[in-house]
């Protein structure tokens, strides 16, 4: 390209920059680039800080379990690849302290586990390792229900140690709740001594790696294809579902909020390039007649892009760094984890949105300025030729798609949003139609004020109906969002009120129910109902025994190989949705019906109707598959995999489990029911609850911060509406002044106007986007199906009068501009 044309590009850009003419387009290419980056740079931190979480949550990047002692080809091939590891091993024992028996789980600590995350003693002290040989930690709960102290020994197998701590935070935090038990910790060189384990120890060996990236994943290869029967492999991403769904919602917000503050952005730039285009005509046909050539033009247009989006660039990716970094910092205490820094695809990624929509909503209508004709110099009526409809619309559409699919990273998030703004814009198009129509027929029929009002819109119609289905589009837009957001964070209020159940009590037996629930009352803490609970093994399906090595996935052949939570009920929950089969109604349901949970069934290959065969103590129980429940896990309380009818397990060995609040002023009186059934576990998930808390309010911060951006957009969206027509509207005052028309009557007329587009816009935005907002809330974010009557109706009133004084603002010329000077422009 030559020198000239650089010049002449950066010449005219600095020209349109002081004149005003591009700054609409360089805000919305800004806005769309700040947008994109800081929620994308915000959502890759924040997954990174998950992937972080979820391994201190274990002590590591990746974990090996078995039935046995792991092989030591693995520790072999880890030291290969670079890979630090460390081994515990965990199994069921009885402690003894000064007279009193517990029952426990025993961890054996390797001298360097956790390589991830640290211990925490009740004294506040943190210890990267184990207790050192010799001594012994125990559980904060064990040390209550024993009441020991520092100093006191325990008796542990053949062997006798001081208590040297009492653990208040561990790294391999809880994940399975009903495997849970009190805890000691002990040195693995200090095992031999208590004389546990042996060949045939019932017990649990795991191996931890952490280390780089690319090495745990080729090491979770490899392992995979080497799994032997009793091993698994867990690389951290099965968290607790109550975290990851808060989590996983506020993502898709942030991803939902940045595609649509692009798709407005895209509409501002189209709109305010197609003024520029047509404001630029004559001083594109006067470079023709000095020799330009169409392709000199063109990219003489392109630079002046390019200009655009290194300007736009220059601001909008500083002030997403500052966003970015605030946000994160207000969300990194929910995570308990400082978020780590984003990487560099995130950045790209987010200008290159920017790129993206400037040249595909910018180009097609600055295309026409190349080929404009030269005679427009001497006949001010010719215009340039427009382009192929398919070519105008074509690359804003496959742009809009592309982005949505890039941004949206979520099938059903971009199946859905597409859906939505396809689905508003028909309605907005046919409720424009019908305004126009009865706009022209009432004109015709009517004077004065009203009749130029609306005769205006009737010249201008494609113009208005452009202009309605803007407006509509960025008022829905920011309408879905303001709902989204609130329903979000109700959803979020509700889902952890003061009284949660914050501790799980297990192992209760049948003849101790009355009793357990008359201390309850004693306590006054409130009975939320005793489940019953049978641990067995998947065994057959359809009759035919299964293996792991019958399932595709790891974690499949996880389940298939894990103890399942079996219960039994007359009646199911209500938090216990059944989303395929008949209702649970014991008068229509076979004697062996059993009900399971969907997620489960899609992994193991279960479907209605099948016989499934469990092994529960040496007995077989065989059930056939009758519905497929979704349960709610954010209620804290009890959730079964599997349910079956009540007489198809009364005589299998049940044990009791039950969820409660325990308030903080009863924490002393918690020790007593300790000692009155001294076979139950009772496990605190208050910091579970905490940290779910804490995550919720600061992912509703971010959602605010990011809501802003879409705002912003709307916004621009309607003023970029509102300005496409000024010029033509400037023309149509000055002939209606000059034809005796008073600036009062002109502006009550403009006022009826854009009250009448925005009127129409507004509702038609506002009951499309409650729909929109029922049905996007229902399939991303899990939020019952509810259109908000209330928040339609003050949107639409809202949105008629901001679109009026937006636009009485934005044509104010039209009353002021001497109608001569317009006509002479013109």
């Amino acid at each position: 390209m030559s020198r000239p044309n650089w010049r002449l590009a950066w010449h005219l850009l600095r020209r349109e920059q002081r004149s005003g003419e591009l700054t609409l387009v360089t805000l919305a290419v800004g806005l769309a680039m700040l947008a994109a980056t800081a929620v994308g740079v915000l959502t890759a931190r924040v997954e990174m800080s998950m992937n972080m979480a979820a391994a201190r949550m274990q002590g590591g990047d990746l974990v090996l379990r078995g039935d046995q002692p792991l092989p030591e080809r693995w520790r072999e091939r880890a030291a290969a690849l670079n890979v630090e590891h460390a081994d515990t091993i965990a199994f069921a024992s009885m402690v003894r302290a000064d007279g009193r028996f517990k029952l426990v789980e025993v961890k054996g600590l390797g001298p360097t586990f956790p390589l991830v995350g640290r211990y925490v003693l009740n004294d506040g002290s943190e210890h990267d390792g184990g207790p050192p040989a010799g001594q012994i930690w125990v559980g904060a709960r064990l040390a209550l229900a024993l009441k020991i102290a520092i100093g006191d020994s325990i008796d542990l197998g053949q062997a006798q140690f001081p208590v040297a701590g009492i653990v208040s935070a561990e790294p391999d935090a809880i994940i399975d709740y009903v495997a849970a038990t009190d805890r000691v910790f002990v040195n693995d060189s200090d095992l031999s001594q208590t004389g546990l384990v042996q060949d045939g120890t019932r017990a649990g060996w795991r191996l931890v790696f952490t280390g780089p990236a690319a090495a745990i994943r080729a090491l979770s290869s490899e392992l995979n294809d080497g799994l032997e029967r009793g091993q698994r492999l867990e690389d951290g991403n099965e968290t607790r579902p109550e975290l990851r769904l808060a989590l996983d919602r506020a993502g898709r917000f942030f991803r939902l909020a940045a595609v649509l503050a692009s798709v407005l952005a895209g509409i501002a730039v189209a709109l305010a390039a197609r003024r520029h285009a047509e404001r630029h005509l004559d001083a594109y046909a006067v470079l023709r007649c000095i020799g330009a050539k169409q392709s000199q033009l063109m990219s003489l247009t392109l630079l002046q892009l390019a200009g655009v989006v290194v300007q736009a660039g220059l601001v909008a990716l500083p002030l997403a760094w500052l966003l970015q970094s605030a946000a994160a910092y207000f969300m990194a205490p929910g995570l308990g984890v400082a978020l780590p820094a984003a990487p560099i695809s995130a950045w790209i990624g987010g200008a290159m949105t920017g790129i993206i929509v400037l040249y595909a909503f910018a180009l097609p209508p600055l295309l026409r300025l190349s080929s404009v004709p030269t005679l427009r110099v001497l006949r001010r009526e010719l215009s340039a030729p427009p382009l192929a409809w398919w070519l105008h619309g074509g690359i804003g559409l496959v742009a809009a798609i592309g982005l949505l699919a890039w941004q949206a990273s979520d099938t059903t998030l971009l199946l859905s949003v597409l859906g939505a703004l396809l689905a508003i814009s028909v309605a907005l198009t046919v409720l424009g139609a019908l305004l126009l129509t009865v706009g022209s027929w009432w004109a015709r029929r009517t004077g004065g004020t009203l009749r130029i009002a609306l005769g205006g819109m009737r010249r201008r119609r494609w113009g208005t109906l452009g202009q309605i289905v803007a407006l509509g589009l960025g008022l829905a837009a920011l309408a879905l969002l303001v709902m989204l957001r609130t329903q979000l964070i109700d959803r979020w209020q509700d889902q952890l009120p003061p009284d949660v159940p914050n501790r799980f009590v297990i192992g209760l037996q049948g003849d101790q129910r009355a009793d357990f629930k008359a201390a309850l009352e004693e306590l006054g803490v409130v009975d939320r109902g005793l489940y019953p609970m049978v641990r067995g093994r998947f065994t057959a399906l359809n009759g035919e025994p299964i293996s792991s090595g019958d399932f595709q996935t790891q974690r499949a052949r996880r389940l298939a190989e894990r103890e399942f939570n079996l219960s039994f009920a007359a009646e199911l929950r209500a938090d216990n949705r059944i989303v395929a089969g008949p209702a649970w109604d014991l008068e229509k349901i076979p004697e062996d019906a059993l009900s399971v949970e969907r997620g489960l069934a899609e992994r193991l290959g279960w479907e209605i109707g099948d016989s499934i065969s469990f092994d529960i103590g040496g007995i077989e129980l065989q059930g056939t598959v009758v519905n497929l429940r979704e349960l709610n896990w954010e209620s804290f309380l009890p959730n079964f995999f599997v349910i079956g009818r009540p007489e198809a397990m009364r005589d299998l060995s049940a044990s009791w489990i039950t969820s409660l609040h325990y308030p903080k002023e009863l924490a002393d009186q918690e020790a007593g029911l300790i000692e009155q059934f001294p076979n139950m576990t009772v496990i605190d998930v208050d910091a579970l609850i905490m940290q779910i808390r804490r995550t919720a309010d600061q992912a509703a911060l971010a959602i605010q911060a990011v809501f802003l951006f879409t705002v912003a957009a709307g916004l621009m969206v309607l003023l970029a509406a509102i300005r496409s027509t000024t010029d033509e509207r400037l023309r149509e005052g000055a002939i209606l002044r000059a034809l005796g028309a008073r600036s009062r009557q002109l502006t009550i007329a403009r006022a009826v106007e854009f009250g009448l587009m925005g009127a129409v816009a507004g509702a038609a935005a506002a009951l499309a986007a409650s729909f929109a907002t029922g049905w996007l809330g229902e399939r991303l974010f899990d939020l019952p199906f509810a259109v908000d009557w209330t928040t339609t109706a003050i949107l639409a009133v809202l949105s008629a009068s901001a679109v009026a004084a937006l636009g009485l603002h934005a044509t104010r010329k039209v009353v002021t501009v001497s109608p001569l000077l317009v006509l002479r422009e013109s």
